[in-house]
């Protein structure tokens, strides 16, 4: 979450907090090592056990062949020995990798399932992503038919996808976070949600640096000017109280009302955002000279959305995410 702000529109960048993981391999189902380097390596083992066993013959044949020659029995002795260990020891850790990944000998790969983490680069589901330019950005619904959804149901999130709980701890920081919101007059499922968005319940996540040279810190990706992020910025208790509390001066900045957007809406679009500008303000664009029912705030509109991938499409995705997640809490 970056309090650094930046303009809104296609030719600047937006400072969005995203999701991050780190930068790796994931199959599709868990392993201790990725299935492909595990594959390579039971071959590469058992190759080193059929090439010792072949010393062995060798050996063997050699001293079979020069029994009246003690200089050679002792050299092919010497090779038995050398060659067994490396047998044994190849034999050993086939037999080690046979049972971690037994994928390996079964066959059941799945090469297919492999995929790259991006590292800090797209939404908190991650935990958090500078705006970099694009020649689109992120992409927005259909303008006809996100139009019809708000005049028919006045509905501006068109999808029921509830991303950010998914692999986020809820349970471990909830007691902090009831004390917190309690005390500071916040809706606690909100801090809970904003938390796995912003961070997946991770206390120390990879730090997000934004293009002004200012960090995001701890469970809350709280922004620091200077300093870096210190074992006190990534103290739970304490993260989580700044980020209450900042959660309740996003509060008591809502200005305006709109028609099927809630106020906890509108925390999640300016918690995470934005440009130069409040994301919450009417938007220039969708408006009822423009066919809308009501001017909607900028991050709902699809027109003219900017071209930085964490352009104002991207705030809306973040901002249904965070509602849908809020009502599965």
């Amino acid at each position: 979450m970056s309090e650094s702000y930046q303009p809104l529109d296609s030719t600047e960048q937006a400072i969005i907090s995203t999701p991050n993981k780190p930068f790796g391999f994931t199959v599709g189902q868990p392993t201790n090592l990725s299935d492909t380097f595990a594959f390579v390596l039971f071959f590469m083992l058992a190759a080193s056990g059929v090439a010792a066993m072949g010393r062995v013959i060798y050996a063997l044949s050699l001293r079979v062949l020069n029994s009246d020659d003690p200089a050679k029995v002792t050299a092919a002795n010497k090779i038995i020995t050398t060659s067994l260990t490396v047998l044994l020891g190849s034999f050993s850790l086939v037999v080690l990798f046979m049972a971690v990944n037994p994928d390996v000998v079964s066959g059941n790969l799945d090469f297919s399932k492999i995929t790259v983490m991006s590292m800090r680069a797209g939404s908190q589901l991650p935990v958090l992503a500078s705006g970099g330019v694009s020649s689109t950005g992120a992409s927005c619904s259909d303008e006809s038919i996100f139009k019809k959804s708000v005049s028919t149901s006045g509905e501006v999130c068109l999808t029921n996808t509830c991303e950010a709980l998914k692999g986020c701890d809820t349970t471990t920081y909830a007691s902090i976070i009831n004390l917190e919101a309690t005390k500071q007059g916040v809706n606690p499922k909100l801090v809970t949600v904003l938390m796995c968005r912003e961070s997946r319940g991770i206390v120390s996540p990879p730090v997000h640096t934004n293009t002004d040279g200012s960090v995001d810190c701890g469970l809350m990706q709280i922004n620091k000017k200077v300093g870096g992020c210190t074992q006190a910025d990534l103290d739970p208790a304490t993260n989580i109280a700044k980020g209450v509390a900042l959660i309740k001066e996003k509060y008591s900045l809502i200005k305006q009302s709109y028609p099927g957007i809630t106020r906890d809406m509108m925390v999640s679009a300016s918690y995470n955002c934005c440009g130069s500008g409040n994301p919450n303000d009417q938007s220039s664009d969708c408006t009822p000279a423009s066919g809308y029912p009501y001017t909607l705030p900028k991050w709902a509109c699809p027109i003219d959305p900017g071209k930085t991938s964490t352009n104002m499409c991207f705030v809306k995705n973040y901002v249904c995410d965070v509602a849908t997640c809020l009502s599965k809490l």
